[in-house]
């Protein structure tokens, strides 16, 4: 065997044993789980604070009012049970009230920060869920008849998905950080945006197709990719001063879009960003890249006198 053999079988042998060591780190730590306990409905695990996490209920009622303690110990999650498989032993959840088609009102009480990991996804008939101050995350997905929800000021991080009749959100404070994702495939009508948001996520309203008319605050400098997809109902846009960038396909497939505002600082738009908008205009300042793209693109353009 030559040297090039021999070096070639131990780079393969040494390949194999990290993805045994990384396989079973991964799964060591996706397996690790807290005790896990049932009482009064619920079943729950306790971390090593003492904090519990409830993650399987059974209960049965149109109206569920989430406990603040179990068994002596503080709720701080809603979350889900979790399951290994999947490639490199990935983790899954089974929500806690994942699929429940019986919940019409969820109330969740004070001193619960987070809800996620599916614990209230796929709820067909939630109409409403009351949220505490101290939350700080939350994920909801895939409930129909939901329509308002009110966000309180404690919230950082958001994501409300294909949640298809939400009509109305209400941001109580001004530091929630929406996520990748966070409306697509919703009912959004109008939105007025967090003051103090930075940027427009990825996919963020993409196939919000009701969606006519967004505030974006002046915070924000950036339109991340696909941030608007296929929102066929927005006609007229203004976007704020101090945008620098727009994503690809940021726009894509606004049908309707008819006239957008874009100021001078901004100087990066990507060639696919308004593919599909055939009756956009593009407002702007004269001898701005607004300008320059708008003409490289064969998209009319406009001066914009405020």
């Amino acid at each position: 065997m030559n040297k090039t053999k021999v070096t070639r079988a131990i780079v393969v042998i040494l390949c194999i044993i990290i993805f045994i060591v990384f396989s079973i780190m991964i799964f060591s730590h996706c397996n690790k789980h807290y005790p896990i306990t049932e009482t009064g409905g619920y079943t729950f695990e306790v971390d090593e604070k003492q904090n519990a996490t409830l993650v399987k209920t059974d209960m049965t009622s149109e109206i569920v009012a989430i406990p603040s303690k179990i068994s002596s110990y503080d709720v701080k999650k809603l979350g889900g049970d979790r399951k290994i498989g999947g490639i490199l032993f990935s983790m899954t959840y089974d929500g806690l009230f994942e699929g429940n088609s019986t919940v019409k009102e969820i109330i969740i009480p004070e001193g619960v920060e987070i809800v996620g990991d599916e614990a209230i996804s796929g709820c067909e008939n939630l109409e409403r869920i009351i949220l505490p101050n101290t939350l700080t995350e939350l994920e909801i997905r895939n409930c129909d008849k939901l329509e308002k929800v009110d966000i309180p000021g404690s919230v950082t991080s958001l994501s409300l998905t294909n949640c298809v009749n939400l009509k109305e959100i209400n941001f109580v404070d001004d530091g929630t950080i929406i996520k990748r994702f966070c409306f697509q495939g919703s009912g959004l009508e109008s939105i007025i945006l967090p003051s103090r948001l930075e940027m427009i996520p990825m996919i963020a309203f993409s196939v919000c197709e009701k969606l006519e008319t967004v505030n974006i605050p002046q915070s924000v400098t950036s339109i991340e990719s696909y941030a608007f997809e296929w929102c066929t109902s927005l006609v007229s846009l203004e976007l704020p001063d101090n945008i620098e960038s727009i994503g690809a396909g940021a726009f894509r497939e606004c049908s309707s879009l008819e006239k957008i505002i874009i100021y001078d600082k901004c100087t990066q738009i990507y060639d696919n960003a308004f593919d599909g908008c055939e009756k956009l205009t593009i407002y702007g300042i004269n001898g701005s890249y607004a300008e320059q793209y708008a003409n490289e693109h064969n998209i009319p353009f406009k001066e914009y006198v405020q």
